[in-house]
Parts: C-alpha cells; structure tokens; sequence
C-alpha cells in the first residue's frame, strides 16, 4: 500500500515495440531501445538519502523491514537501523536535534558515535575509533565546522548532546560505554552550569566517570561544590572537605555551594573519628554553635558512641567555652549524666559566662544567673567545694548560699540571705527548697537556723518594733516545722509571748499529734513482733520424725542412732555431716552467728 504511492509515469514518444523479459521491461523507438529493471531496496534507500529526502527513504526502509518479516529479519532490522542513524546524523546536521535524538535512539546508534563529533569530551583512555566515514553513517567531521558553516547552533548542539546522554545513559546503549557517557555528560553539565542535573549525576550509584578529567572540568568552570561532592562519593572526604573549607575562607567562589552549613551537616553524619576531629577546629573558629552540633546531632549509633566518647569530645572543645558548655548540657539535660566532673565544669562554665557581663543589669546577664542559680539549686552531682573555691570571692551571694546549702552548712547560707542581702523571701525559699524529701528533725533544723538568722542582733535593719515581724511571720507559718524547746532558747528573754500565741497553739496540736502518731506506730509494731513470735514458735514446736526410710540430706544414708542435726529450714543430717552449724550443708544458707 505504501508503496503504491511512490508510482512514476515516463512517457514514451513515438514507440515501436514493448517487451517484458526476466523482470525487465525493454522498449524500443526508432533510434534507441531502453531497459527499465528493478532496482534494490537498499539502493533506492540509498539514493533517496543523499538526495536528502529523509522521510522517503525512511518509509522504504521500514517497508521493507515489515516485507521481510518470518525471512531475514535480523538483517532487515540491522539495514533499518543503519537507515535511521543516518537519518538521524542528518537531522542533526540540519539543526533539527528533536528529529535526530529519536532517530538515534531507534536506531540504536553507538552513543559514543555523537559524543565524538564534540571536541574534547571523550575521555583521554577511550579506545573509541569511528568508522562513520567508512561504514558511510555520516560525513560530519565535527561540530565546530557545521557550526562555522553556519548550519548549527553550538549552544543548541550542546543542548541536544546532553538530553540524548541522559535519555540513554540507564539503557542498553550504555553497555559497555558508561565511562565515556558519564565523563562526557559531567564536561558538558560544567560547561553550561547545569547544577541540578550535575549534583544528580554526581550522586548516582551508578556513575563510572574518569576521575581526573572531571575534576578539571569542575575546576575549569568554577563547580566547587560539585567538585567536593565527586571526592566525596569517590571515597575521598578529606579533598571534599578541604574544597568546602576553601569556598567557606573565600579562597574559591561557588553561588551553589550552602556554606558553613554543609559542611556541618556531612561532619555529622561521617563516621571517621580521625577527619571528624581534623576539621572540627576549623568549624569552631567559624561558629561555635553550630559546630558543637557536629556531636550533639550526631546519629545514636552504638559504633559512634564508641568512637565519639565523651572524653575525646571534651578534649576536643576545650578551647572553646561556648561550644564547651552547650556539649556539657547535652549531656547533662538529654544524656541524663551522672558523672561528677560533668556537672562541677558545667557549673564553673555558668559561672564564667556570668562574670564575663560588664553590664550588670542586661537582660543577657540576667538570664546567665538565673540559668547559674537553677542549675545550682536542682543538680546534685556537682563537688560544691570546688565550686565554691570560684564563687565566694564575687559578689554572688545568693548564687554562694545555694553552695553552701549543697555543702548542707545551711547556717553560712542563712547568714548570707536573711543577713547580708536581707532578703527574707529568698530565705524561705532556700529553707522550702533544702526541706524537700527531708525528715522533720532536719526540717526543724534548717528552720531554727533561719530564725536564728532572723534574730541576730548583728542585722542592722531592726531596729524598731518592725524588728520582729519576718522572725514572726516565720513562726506562724512554719510551726509544725520548729521544736519548741529550741524557739525557745534562741528567743531574747524579754521577747513578748503573747505575739506567738498562734505559734505555740500550732507547735502544741503539731506536738502532740506525732506523739499520738508514735504510740500508734510503736503500739502496731509491738503487735507485730507478737505475731512473728508466734508463728516462729509454732514452727519450731512442732515433732521431728526420724524413720527406717528417713536419710540424711547430705550423705543420703538412713540414720543409725538417735543422734541427728535439724537446721533452721527444715534440714536434718547426721552429726557427722553438719560441719558449721550456722550455714546449711545443703542450700548454704547462714542463720546468722546466734543459731541454734
């Protein structure tokens, strides 16, 4: 049917015979016989091509491909092949590179056969030759020269070379040939700064590059970050992050590149204790903060915490008094630590950070003492003494009392709130804070030291009938807390007792009530140790039955005399068999050195 289409008509003038023989048609005029013979498909196909009718030429060769189906079918589709890289070459030279990739890719052309037409992309250890001139695929000689003839656009060319590269580069036209892809794929992506399509290349699994050559490449076109990426999946970290750094110090430029965030983020994930720590230094000059997250957001991977031990990490920030104080407080608050050394450099490093504000009254000095004070107060780890040795000589008396109050000398703590800062309410919050999970007689003597605090004749500011008032708003609020007997003796002997009446009424019901409680208590226990009493007699008065089938527990022989040895639990043995009458020969249990 298609074919039908391709009809010709010759006319003939003046004509005097018509013969057909052997499938060829002769007719002769006066002067002259002409001969009209079959001519080959492939020769047709041939001849259509160099007159560039391409889409002709196309249409015979697929026509034949569909006549030769159940004969030569592998020769047809090898020709059918052939015709369409050709087609495609032509295209190509035309500028019309849509036309060309199909064709090229249907017709299963060698990628390596395009790549070569582009100077300079091929990798240097190819051993490609082409055989275009030969095999008559095409007669290009290069891209430069269709492009000085003003036939192609270069920019387009280049365009086209990379959508066909990476439409067959996961084909079965890669084959063999994915070094040259690749290579050639990652100079031209350099070339035009095509990041994205660049980074996908370089992050492939399945990239075999010459790796030299596309490190000048990157280079030659400034692709920086592309660069370290390529060392680093080439399993070479320490050139990738020497490449980052540099982009980072301003020694080289790339738009691309994230920064110091980057290179934070690959030395967290990277397992190699040794580089980890290379490059740390480098990341702390940059931003402490953020570098210290290299270990803080490290993966809690077991290998990891082997290798990233607390100690290395602290050696390592040392220097570094910020970076230093946020590791101490991821492992103080989200490691949950318990080592002593931890929290007592915690505590110095708030201590510093407190001292180090000139500005007094700034927010920022504020919340350093007041993130100081907490921790003081609710950790119990730190070695107060040492802690002390730094802060007593400052002007932190409060932040000194809580130490103090660790060092369970309440007496210096007291003194320094209620009398040298004056402050009655902080005193009570001390008392509040150390009364926690305490018993009452040491309740009793935290309170009493703070009324003796309170009382001391040496607190400047009573000096009226006002002197009184915190020593007895501290009596009425806190009496179950106080032994009276000792109120007592610390209050002045002209002290007006009808002003702690309320005290008295609350110590007296506090008073009495433990007592009942006591006697309750001691009345219950007494009962009892009755019942154990007797539940350990009834045990022990019970018969001891020795028979012809009894036998010793320990030796398994019957008994022969009435002589015999019965342990606390139960166990009867042969005097000869119970070698220490306080430990069982047969379960080793001891019954203490007064069993009998």
């Amino acid at each position: 049917m298609a074919l039908s289409t391709q009809r010709k008509v010759i006319v003939f003038a003046n004509g005097k015979c018509l013969g057909h023989f052997d499938l060829k048609v002769y007719y002769a005029v006066s002067k002259a016989v002409f001969l009209l013979s079959m001519v080959p498909l492939e020769r047709q196909v041939d001849e259509l091509l160099k007159k560039n009718l391409i889409e002709e030429a196309l249409l015979i060769a697929k026509t034949k491909f569909a006549l030769d189906v159940g004969r030569d079918e592998y020769a047809s589709e090898r020709f059918l092949h052939f015709v369409k890289q050709r087609a495609g070459f032509m295209y190509f030279g035309h500028n019309d590179f849509s036309k060309a990739e199909n064709l090229l890719i249907e017709g299963e052309v060698d990628p390596r056969e395009v790549i070569v037409l582009f100077d300079g992309l091929l990798p240097s250890n190819s051993k490609f030759q082409s055989n275009a001139a030969t095999s008559h695929l095409h007669n290009i000689p290069s891209v430069k020269v269709l492009e000085g003839a003003g036939q192609i656009s270069l920019k387009e060319a280049k365009k086209f070379l990379i959508q066909f590269l990476r439409d067959i580069r996961s084909t079965r036209l890669a084959t063999g040939r994915k070094e040259e892809i690749d290579t050639a794929l990652v100079k031209l992506l350099a070339e035009t700064r095509s990041s994205a399509y660049l980074i996908e290349l370089i992050t492939a699994r399945d990239k075999r590059v010459s790796l030299d050559e596309c490190v000048e490449a990157l280079e030659k076109n400034s692709c920086f970050y592309v660069l370290g990426l390529l060392y680093s999946y080439s399993h070479e970290p320490d050139k990738a992050l020497l490449v980052w750094t540099r982009i980072c110090d301003g020694e080289l430029e790339d738009p691309d590149f994230e920064g110091l965030n980057y290179v934070i983020s690959f030395l967290k994930s990277f397992p190699e204790k040794d580089l980890v720590f290379k490059y740390v230094p480098w990341a702390l000059n940059k931003n402490e903060a953020l570098a210290v997250t290299i270990f803080t957001d490290r993966p809690k991977a077991e290998y990891m915490d082997d290798i990233f031990t607390p100690e290395a990490v602290l050696e390592c920030l040392k220097m570094y008094s910020t970076a230093l104080m946020l590791y101490l407080q991821h492992l103080v608050f989200v490691h949950k630590s318990e080592n002593e050394d931890h929290h007592t450099e915690l505590a110095c490093l708030y201590l510093d950070n407190v001292l180090k504000f000139k500005a007094r009254m700034s927010d920022e000095f504020r919340k350093a003492r007041s993130t100081l004070r907490m921790f003081l107060e609710t950790s119990n780890l730190y070695r107060p003494p040492v802690v002390l040795g730094k802060i007593k000589d400052t002007n932190l008396q409060m932040e000194c009392a809580v130490v103090y109050g660790k060092m369970d000398e309440h007496e210096k703590a007291l003194n320094i709130l209620a009398g040298k800062l004056y402050d009655t309410k902080e005193a009570e919050h001390y008392c509040t804070v150390n009364s926690k999970g305490r018993s009452r007689e040491q309740r009793q003597k935290l309170y009493q030291c703070l009324l003796a605090a309170y009382l001391q004749p040496s607190v400047s500011y009573r000096v009226d009938t006002t002197e009184i008032e915190p020593a007895l708003e501290l009596l009425n609020a806190h009496g179950a807390d106080f032994d009276m007997v000792e109120v007592l003796r610390l209050l002045p002997h002209d002290f007006p007792v009808a002003v702690i009446k309320q005290f008295f009424m609350h110590s007296l019901r506090s008073t009495v009530n433990t007592s009942r409680i006591s006697r309750i208590q001691h009345n219950l226990a007494r009962g009892e140790n009755l019942q154990v009493s007797y539940s350990f007699y009834s045990e022990r008065k019970g018969p001891i039955i020795i028979n012809e089938q009894t036998t010793c527990l320990v030796c398994n022989l019957p008994f022969s005399d009435a002589a015999f040895v019965r342990y606390p639990n139960g166990i009867v043995t042969h005097m000869k068999c119970s070698k220490n009458k306080t430990i069982c020969p047969v379960t080793g249990k001891w019954f203490g050195a007064n069993a009998n």
